[in-house]
């Protein structure tokens, strides 16, 4: 599951076959389960009081709430249940970029402050560039090293 992958199934204009949302639906919980103990370990290394770490960590409480809601009734329904993994998993893939950044400066965080189109928290300001060993030098360890799955088509 990729970051352009869920945001592709967010702007679709039609409903898609139930076997779409189906094979999305077990994409995405892959990519959540990858992602949530990311967020979750990347946040506890941050101060108690840092608003990068809370607002990661709200988002990380939103997708376990999403991922743990019933199957709903009909196409229609599950596509709108599965379009919620998809917000949860753009949301959580920028909260890694925005909590890698966080751990190596010491400014303050304030991406957090606005709702993206999709219900989400939303960037402020532009978009940062992709993370690499050279690029964050401070930032140490397989948690703040892409995922290449990730950050296909961006």
């Amino acid at each position: 599951m990729t970051r352009a992958a869920a945001s592709v199934f967010l702007n679709q204009k039609t409903l898609p076959r139930h076997g779409t949302v189906k094979a999305f639906e077990r994409d995405s919980r892959t990519a959540l389960a990858e992602l949530m103990p990311r967020v979750e370990k990347l946040a506890a290394g941050l101060p108690d009081d840092d608003a990068c770490a809370k607002a990661g960590l709200t988002a990380l409480a939103e997708a376990r709430q999403r991922l743990g809601a019933q199957e709903a009734p009909g196409l229609k329904g599950e596509f709108v249940r599965v379009t919620q993994f998809a917000v949860s998993v753009v949301s959580l893939c920028d909260h890694v970029d925005l909590l890698c950044d966080e751990r190596i400066k010491p400014e303050p965080c304030e991406a957090h402050t606005r709702l993206g189109p999709h219900g989400g928290t939303a960037l402020c300001g532009p978009r940062p560039p992709p993370l690499t060993a050279a690029s964050r030098p401070g930032a140490t360890g397989p948690d703040c090293l892409p995922n290449p799955g990730w950050r296909q088509g961006i």
